[in-house]
């Protein structure tokens, strides 16, 4: 599953960790999640863990993933970046990143694995080699014109499951005041 969005700022990262979470209740379930977001990685922050070495630089000097993978339980792991790649278009379309995925594919056996990935020509021949998508866009600053081009895009690549509006803002019926983001 890829979680992506058309810009940056829409909650990807964010979303991509709690669905991740979510999941992971389910003891039977084993989930992998990598940051793919090689211009932006935000997920280390939001876990607040910052790696020694960096996802794109395990791909890059083939270093053996079960020392990396940063674990949360027993069926939830995750690879991070601690800082942006150089060139992340020509890693993530090389063969080195699909064998890669293949070799976590066979080595853990994970029964899902979430790409946090923004939408970009990094990824574009990339993203055929996942099962689906997610578009997340933010309430505020994501425009319908962006999520449809978006959405179009990712639909000539790979499945798009929906789209998650996130960042609403619901106001207070009652009082007149608005909540801060749901």
């Amino acid at each position: 599953l890829a979680i992506t969005s058309p810009n940056k700022t829409c909650g990807k990262s964010t979303i991509c960790v709690n669905l991740a979470l979510s999941l992971a209740r389910q003891s039977d379930l084993r989930i992998i999640v990598l940051d793919f977001d090689m211009h932006r990685p935000s997920i280390h922050n939001i876990l607040g863990y910052r790696p020694h070495i960096s996802l794109h630089e395990v791909i890059k000097n083939g270093h053996q993933m079960d020392e990396f993978l940063v674990r949360i339980g027993d069926n939830l792991a995750f690879g991070l970046n601690n800082k942006p790649a150089s060139a992340p278009s020509e890693l993530l379309q090389s063969k080195l990143a699909r064998t890669t995925i293949e070799k976590i594919k066979r080595d853990f056996r994970p029964d899902l694995m979430i790409f946090d990935m923004l939408l970009s020509d990094d990824h574009v021949g990339f993203l055929p080699a996942v099962d689906c998508s997610l578009l997340v866009g933010a309430a505020d600053s994501t425009t319908i014109t962006q999520l449809d081009y978006c959405e179009k895009e990712l639909a000539e690549l790979t499945n798009v499951l929906g789209v998650v509006l996130n960042k609403c803002r619901y106001p207070d019926q009652e009082s007149g005041y608005g909540y801060e983001y749901y």
